[in-house]
């Protein structure tokens, strides 16, 4: 009988051993994809966008959006290999923020990266916040570097995207003080940015902000960046802690006949954690 008992009681203490490790394991797996899943995984987000003034030559032309990278001389970016080829984009667009420090090397990682995918795939860079707090001697040779490299970056620059004979615009437009809280100031930027209106045109703006001026003078599509995503996010709320507080936060907006898009970054930042916000990439495919 006391044998009987023993064995039951040994059962007993198994079966509860084996609650309390599976609730452990469980909370486990939760903090892992809580604090550890965001910012391991890259999510591309995929986007049809149509517009009447897009050549037939341009249907299905693809654009692989990559903002707020944050890049570090030591990064690794075998994810983002396998996600161009993958994806097999026409062009590759990095919206701002994605140098943040005056490497001596000057990005290897990113040349290594145009090196390993299809020599057809052009890549544009536009500048945002991190890359006018570079020294501008650094960041005239890093441009210089880059452009030799066949990565070209749009500074206050239009380049026309030639496919099957048709031409649209590209623009990146870099941050400026002056261009806020100034009537009529969208006159001025039209200069800046030498715009055509008589191609359909896109606009590479890492901040949002400038999305107004930009439809009133007819770009089309606006790509942006600088928010995040809120690098927090709660469930039924979405994100809460966005980089800089404005009316334009994550997702898509409209305005006149213009559209922009946001991404929610691609990169992590040194100070902050994404917590159920995972890494971003948006692969645009243009319709007609």
């Amino acid at each position: 009988m006391e044998v009987k008992y023993n064995k039951e009681l040994k059962r007993k203490k198994q079966k509860k051993l084996i609650i309390k490790l599976t609730i452990i394991f469980s909370l486990v797996a939760i903090l892992l994809f809580i604090f550890l899943f965001p910012m391991i995984y890259i999510k591309v987000n995929k986007i049809e966008y149509t517009h009447k003034e897009i050549p037939n030559e341009f249907n299905n032309y693809k654009i692989l959006q990559i903002s707020d990278i944050y890049l570090k001389a030591d990064d690794k970016l075998d994810d983002f290999t396998e996600i161009i080829t993958k994806s097999k984009p026409n062009i590759i667009v990095f919206t701002g923020n994605t140098f943040v420090e005056e490497d001596e090397k000057y990005y290897e990682n990113l040349i290594n990266l145009k090196d390993q995918i299809d020599s057809s795939i052009l890549i544009y860079v536009s500048l945002g916040q991190t890359e006018l707090n570079l020294s501008e001697t650094y960041r005239k040779e890093l441009i210089s570097k880059l452009s030799n490299n066949g990565i070209y970056t749009l500074d206050d620059r239009r380049i026309s995207l030639v496919h099957g004979g048709k031409v649209i615009n590209l623009i990146g437009v870099t941050p400026n003080i002056d261009d806020y809280g100034m009537d009529g100031n969208n006159l001025k930027l039209k200069k800046r940015l030498n715009l055509v209106e008589d191609n359909f045109t896109i606009a590479l703006s890492n901040n949002p902000g400038y999305f107004p001026e930009l439809s009133i003078l007819d770009v089309d599509l606006v790509l942006s960046g600088a928010r995040s995503g809120g690098w927090i996010r709660l469930p039924f709320v979405g994100g809460i802690n966005y980089d800089v507080d404005s009316l334009y936060k994550e997702g898509q907006y409209e305005a006149i006949d213009s559209r922009m898009i946001i991404s929610n970054g691609s990169g992590t930042r040194k100070g902050n954690v994404r917590i159920l916000n995972p890494r971003m990439v948006n692969e645009i495919i243009l319709k007609r």
